[in-house]
């Protein structure tokens, strides 16, 4: 149960800190325009989710970068992906330990994900919707869940029976919320 408070609190302070984003995102008609200043709120709050993780172990935390980082890029591209995923990719090869590697590979991957789900939708003209928020987040931790198994030794297979619930029943609805 412990677990699931911890995630609920890390997901809390990124939701708060989403919004203040989504108020600036919804003063500019061009996003292309917003997109670094964004990246950099979302940057922001991956960082400040990842000072306040869920340790599993030394150097093996869990927080909500992933959603940050993939919400920016589903809404506002390439470069607030990148901006988002370089400030927390900075952090967390700073913190080091055995899921530094790890860490960083899930954020690329979430930057990446969020990324296509926007030229995707730019090129079909698709709108976000509550099912393509969940789809993509059911996506990106279906992805983070898989990356636990290049953990060194044997803790893959402990940490996913640890975090694997949690992060599936959780981070996609705390994509849609944010």
């Amino acid at each position: 149960m412990a677990i699931f408070i911890q995630l609920l609190y890390n997901l809390g302070i990124l939701v708060a800190i989403s919004i203040i984003a989504g108020f600036i995102g919804q003063r500019s008609d061009n996003n292309r325009n917003m997109a670094p200043l964004q990246g950099l709120f979302f940057g922001f709050a991956a960082v400040i989710g990842m000072l306040h993780p869920f340790v599993v172990a030394p150097g093996l935390i869990f927080d909500g970068r992933s959603i940050m980082i993939s919400i920016s890029g589903l809404f506002f591209g390439p470069v607030a992906s990148a901006i988002a995923a370089l400030m927390s990719m900075a952090l967390r090869l700073y913190q080091g330990g055995t899921g530094a590697v790890t860490g960083a590979s899930v954020i690329v991957m979430s930057a990446v994900i969020g990324t296509l789900f926007y030229l995707r939708n730019k090129q079909k003209n698709v709108d976000v919707t509550i099912r393509l928020l969940f789809v993509m987040g059911i996506i990106v931790h279906i992805t983070m869940i898989l990356l636990m198994f290049t953990l060194p030794g044997n803790q893959g297979l402990g940490t996913v029976k640890l975090i694997g619930l949690p992060v599936i029943i959780f981070y996609p609805i705390a994509t849609i919320i944010i």
